[in-house]
């Protein structure tokens, strides 16, 4: 009596069974690389603005003389500018005078920097 048949290879069913779980598994990695390589991508770019936002910020504070627009970027400056603040257990707000610096680039979703650099009181 015979326990294992003589045939050799594997039947239809299983060629097709095994295709269709390998293709399974290949557009699940596919996918998920693409939108990895997207997100690469985009962060890649929003980092370059945001560097490039920064040079003009330093370049706009070293001369306040004018505004700045370049690749999507606005720079602005607003002298005599107030920010007022109160210390914990003060009854007096502390005013300090200065130039706002606002950045402004457009993305899918906008974005503004602002900074405030406080007059030298001497």
């Amino acid at each position: 009596m015979k326990i294992f048949s003589n045939t050799k290879g594997v039947t239809l069913v299983e060629t097709i069974t095994s295709f269709a779980i390998i293709s399974i598994l290949l557009v699940m990695l596919l996918t998920y690389s693409s939108n990895s390589f997207k997100q690469i991508f985009f962060s890649g770019s929003r980092t370059e603005k945001l560097y490039n936002a920064k040079n003009i910020m330093e370049n706009e504070i070293s001369n306040l003389d004018s505004s700045i627009e370049s690749e999507g970027l606005t720079v602005q400056h607003s002298t005599n500018q107030a920010l007022a603040f109160r210390i914990d257990g003060e009854t007096d707000d502390i005013v300090i005078q200065g130039t706002i610096i606002t950045v402004k680039y457009e993305d899918n979703i906008n974005k503004d920097i602002y900074t405030f650099i406080p007059d030298i009181i001497e």
